[in-house]
């Protein structure tokens, strides 16, 4: 039988865990408080808990919730949430028409090489507000928000290629959805239609397991067999959508491609798996998944063949229809959840299931893993940041052409490493000089367009920091020394951007610089002990420490104890952190 303490343990460690599931943007500061305190008198109330039976009970709980809210989910968005909501520019009230219908295509997924392995997914192609799958435009092609969202930010790109998005009216995405709060979207397609509805070239958007993105463009070829096509009208679906001027008729049309399948070919300038080098080039095929002959119902299949730079085939990945696809607008109740109840598992999991296949891969030996190496590319750029310009003070003035120099960061450990050197020159030189591993000889830290000028301008770059000190306070010296400490440096010459920020900048900029450079410094000094993650283990122990001293305190002094025992206010406050998650967790669908 349950005692009062073992309820509320039980209740507790349910509602710490809650919290850690909850995303980081609804995680406020008095739910952290909240979840301290009640670590606390779980810590306080020890000797009164038998913690076998509130571990049997939590995990009874937990699979109970984990199927209670499953099914809940796959009940309600297959009976209550199937709308399809339309975003961006509304066209006055007009029939909006679109190539292809909004479908959720089982597929897999197959690698050819020295191993092979075949795993079970799903990719959508959907654009909502708040729904359980979404495809957030964010997100996706370059980094940052866009007022057009995926339409302005596709044209955007076409244009900065020297391409008119006019060419392409239509355009059709295959992508994996955001679930469960995040998503492991490898690979993207945007099909691009002519004004004749043709598929004529295509947007492929990669992005690595190292957080990089690269952004292809490339025109199709025909390839394959000709579709045979008829004189009859289109058959053309509709559907009513919701919008922010009230409900508005779609049209979705199909294609009018004139052969089944499409190949084009591309350079692999990216570092895309650790067990093949940054060389060769691709080819890439794949199928109309709009085309007439099914009627907009895919099937969904492409195929991309990795070359080495002697034109020898060497990976074969293929993505491909595995069954027909669901159409979330027409499609039963009960096809939707046995989809649903198959799928839902497998997105969360694919960051584990890449490790796993990864690891298998390289205990067979058959293939070395490569370090990632930092390779010259054009990063994704952001819709809201540019690039900065800065110009020397006679430059405007000058009537001769001005000299451009061009730096590119290809490593945030750029930052990090040109901090400890005593000069500006000798600092980027380090990073300039290439640093070649087995994955890309060509590999550098940061990528220069003219080597003599940099080192020209870097020449006179200690002159400009040559102004006397600004006066320290003991608190800014005594951080001063331990910065020298905790370099592990023997002189106590200081770097070129000590010598700016203590000559430069005011006495706050230095106290927030100095606060940096030791935490930066700290792991290493003491290794994985000062580690980001150690130092916030460090933090959220002291905060239990000194919660455990204040509830001590409290119950010792009667100054609580007189209104509530030790086990009700741990009921309280796992109450109010479960209400408060529910409540925002609900809000956000």
């Amino acid at each position: 039988m349950f005692s009062k303490s073992n309820n509320a343990a039980t209740l507790g460690v349910g509602s710490i865990m809650g919290f850690l599931l909850l995303p980081h943007t609804l995680r406020r500061p008095w739910v952290k408080s909240f979840c301290y305190l009640l670590v606390g008198t779980l810590i306080l109330n020890n000797s009164q808990i038998d913690w076998t039976k509130v571990s049997l009970a939590m995990f009874s709980l937990s699979m109970l919730a984990i199927l209670g809210a499953g099914s809940a989910w796959m009940l309600m968005a297959a009976y209550f949430r199937r709308q399809l909501v339309l975003m961006g520019d509304q066209n006055g009230g007009k029939a909006n028409d679109f190539i292809g219908r909004p479908l959720l295509f089982p597929t897999k997924l197959s690698h050819s090489h020295e191993t092979r392995s075949d795993e079970g997914g799903v990719v959508t192609q959907s654009a909502s507000r708040s729904c359980w799958f979404t495809i957030d435009h964010r997100y996706y092609l370059d980094h940052g928000d866009n007022p057009r969202g995926l339409e302005g930010k596709l044209h955007a790109f076409l244009q900065s290629k020297g391409e008119n998005p006019i060419q392409w009216p239509y355009a059709y995405m295959i992508s994996t959805p955001h679930f469960l709060w995040s998503t492991k979207n490898t690979v993207s397609w945007f099909f691009l239609y002519s004004d004749s509805r043709a598929l004529d070239a295509m947007v492929l958007e990669i992005n690595n397991s190292f957080g990089e993105k690269k952004l292809v463009f490339f025109r199709f070829s025909p390839f394959g067999q000709e579709i045979e096509q008829r004189e009859e009208p289109d058959n053309v679906d509709s559907a009513i959508a919701t919008t922010n001027e009230g409900p508005q008729s779609m049209n979705f049309l199909q294609s009018r491609s004139k052969f089944k399948t499409y190949k084009a070919k591309w350079d692999k300038d990216m570092f895309i798996s650790p067990f093949e080098k940054v060389e060769g080039y691709l080819v890439t095929s794949c199928d109309d998944p709009c085309n007439s002959v099914s009627g907009n119902k895919g099937p969904f299949n492409t195929n991309s063949t990795l070359f080495s730079p002697d034109g020898k085939p060497k990976l074969i990945s293929r993505v491909f229809s595995w069954g027909q696809p669901i159409d979330p607008l027409s499609d039963s109740a009960g096809k939707l959840i046995k989809f649903l109840a198959g799928w839902c598992f497998v997105g969360a999991l694919t960051k584990f299931r890449i490790l796993h296949q990864a690891f298998r891969v390289w205990s067979r030996g058959n293939l070395t893993y490569l370090q990632k190496p930092e390779i010259t590319y054009k990063p994704s750029a952001s819709p809201t940041l540019c690039p900065e310009e800065f110009y020397s003070i006679s430059a405007k003035s000058e009537t001769t052409e001005m000299q451009k120099l061009t730096i590119q960061v290809l490593t945030p450990g750029v930052y990090i490493a040109i901090l400890g050197h005593t000069n500006a020159a000798q600092g980027f030189d380090a990073q300039i000089q290439p640093s070649p591993v087995p994955a890309d000889n060509s590999s550098n830290s940061l990528w220069v367009s003219d080597r003599p000028l940099i080192e020209q301008l870097l020449a006179c770059a200690d002159s400009a920091t040559s102004a006397p000190e600004i006066s320290l306070t003991w608190g800014h010296r005594s951080r001063k020394w331990l910065i020298t400490w905790l370099r592990k440096s023997k002189s106590t010459e200081l770097t070129f951007v000590d010598r700016f920020v203590y000559r430069r900048l005011c006495a706050n900029m230095q106290r927030d610089y100095q606060y940096r450079m030791i935490r930066l410094l700290l792991p290493h000094r003491f290794g994985l002990l000062a580690s980001d993650g150690m130092l916030f283990a460090y933090n959220a122990i002291g905060r239990v420490i000194i919660a455990c001293l204040g509830l001590r305190l409290a119950y010792r002094s009667n100054i609580v104890s007189h209104f509530a025992k030790l086990e009700d206010l741990s009921i309280a406050l796992s109450v109010c952190m479960l209400l408060y998650g529910t409540w925002k967790l609900g809000s956000s669908y």
